[in-house]
């Protein structure tokens, strides 16, 4: 996920460079998120956890697949078309994506996370949230604006996303199976 989204990042930006020649000032200016230190608690309740994540991440492949039938399948072997197929969405995909992607972080959010995920899981709602909002933005005026007003929030998300999979990784090696999950989006 976190490589989607910086894909979706670099996306929306070169997008933004693209078409408009737009300046690379953003106006949502994002605050550093401070990264907390892992401990290993809940550690041994990774697998039944990363199983669930798992099951959120195919139906949002699947719906992925729904929004952009033009894509060969499954998706995550088609990331050059999917990202053809974003250069030209039209604003009905875009709310698409935005109202998955909310469904994607209301899942994950009603997830019983074990201690070592808490921090990591608020920031990957927050995420999809972002995301959604951005698409949304897409679809009511352009990929420039969206660009232009999640693009550093987008990327502080996903700072700290990758900061804390990697030392979450650390202490409980079993966390390195969610960070894949939400990294095999960009693999396609």
């Amino acid at each position: 996920m976190f490589r989607f989204r910086c894909l979706l990042a670099a996306f929306i930006f070169g997008a933004m460079v693209a078409v408009g020649g737009v300046q690379a000032t953003v106006a949502q200016e994002a605050t550093p998120i401070p990264v907390p230190t892992p401990s290993a608690a809940g550690c041994d309740q990774m697998p039944a956890y990363t199983e669930a994540r798992q099951t959120i991440q195919d139906e949002l492949y699947l719906g992925i697949e729904a929004i952009f039938p033009e894509v060969g399948t499954p998706v995550l072997e088609h990331g050059d078309e999917l990202l053809n197929a974003m250069f030209v969405m039209t604003p009905e995909q875009e709310m698409k994506l935005s109202d998955l992607y909310d469904a994607t972080a209301d899942k994950i959010e009603r997830l019983d996370a074990p201690a070592i995920a808490s921090f990591y899981d608020d920031q990957v709602v927050a995420l999809y949230r972002v995301s959604a909002q951005a698409f949304e933005e897409a679809a009511n005026t352009d990929l420039s604006t969206a660009g232009e007003k999640y693009g550093d929030t987008l990327g502080a998300l996903g700072g700290a996303i990758s900061s804390y999979g990697s030392a979450a990784t650390a202490v409980c090696p079993a966390f390195a199976d969610v960070v894949t999950i939400d990294q095999t989006q960009v693999g396609m």
